[in-house]
């Protein structure tokens, strides 16, 4: 971590006896980041003096909150029962590669759930979205790097660039999310946005008409003003095209952006996909860890 923002144990990871996934012994990013998004941490911002509980495990999907008291436990629960949580110390005690990747993506998420605690929604989008820029090119690579035959490797490249010679990052990685995820459970669970987040009822009209507009996603399931639902791939598509038309006001494209004109408080549309954006990109990222514990 850098100097603003410092982890505080818990008690029950301190007498655990596991110091490689204990923050008080160790300076892994790569561990940091997994206790941060596994909600078993607690975080200090310096400058503010205020602490953060971070009891959300946004690995399962949907996301959910652990049972007070049984956080070493609910880590335990996300693997399957042959990993234990020695092989997790092991593996952590081993995994100190792509440091400065792993930083700065802890960077990000860290920003990011600070703002969204503060109902700084934009700004919480801002850094969720930089995370998933952060990843977008360096995960296909480090799960390729894990690949012991290098024609296997060199083929699952191809399939994520696709038919063009230069799909750009983001393409190339919902390419690999696409290809290599396809049997997951997960990828056949919708996401969801409920409208309740909104507060302001005419927002809630606002936001369904801006979120399935021509410029957005087809929802798998809309019901006007209530709820959306999208499948994996396409809730990926919905945080671009939301980035894409909100961080821009060019007028002169055939692209639509949004303006104070289709709504006045734009913090409630990013209030109402922040926490679904969060449990996204923990999803891929447990992924990549489980691959790479098991290889």
């Amino acid at each position: 971590m850098n100097n603003r923002y410092e982890y505080i144990e818990l008690t029950c990871f301190k007498n655990a006896g596991l110091p490689d996934i204990c923050l008080s012994h160790t300076n892994n990013y790569k561990l940091s980041l997994f206790r941060v998004l596994s909600g078993t941490i607690n975080l200090r911002d310096t400058y503010t003096g205020k602490t953060y509980r971070l009891r959300r495990n946004y690995f399962t999907l949907p996301y959910s909150e652990h049972a007070s008291g049984k956080l070493l436990r609910g880590i335990k629960d996300l693997f399957e029962d042959d990993v234990t949580l020695n092989d997790l110390n092991g593996y952590f005690k081993k995994n100190h590669k792509n440091r400065e990747f792993y930083q700065k993506l802890e960077g990000e998420i860290i920003r990011c759930i600070i703002a969204k605690y503060n109902d700084n929604y934009i700004g919480a989008f801002l850094h969720l979205y930089r995370g998933i820029e952060c990843i977008s090119y360096s995960l296909p690579l480090l799960y390729a790097s894990k690949s012991k035959e290098y024609i296997k490797t060199f083929g699952a490249l191809k399939k994520f660039f696709g038919n063009e010679k230069d799909p750009g990052e983001l393409k190339f990685f919902k390419n690999f999310v696409t290809e290599i995820f396809k049997n997951e459970d997960f990828m056949s669970i919708t996401i969801d946005i409920d409208f309740d987040a909104i507060d302001v009822e005419q927002e809630k009209s606002n936001i369904f008409k801006i979120f399935t507009g021509v410029n957005f996603p087809k929802p798998a399931y809309a019901a006007e003003n209530d709820e959306l639902k999208y499948s994996f791939t396409d809730y990926y598509d919905l945080m671009i095209s939301l980035r894409n038309r909100y961080f821009h006001l060019l007028q002169g494209s055939w692209n639509e952006n949004i303006s104070c004109i289709n709504t006045e408080y734009p913090e409630y549309m990013f209030k109402a996909i922040i926490e679904q954006g969060l449990n996204w990109i923990s999803i891929i990222l447990f992924e990549i860890l489980k691959y790479d514990l098991t290889n």
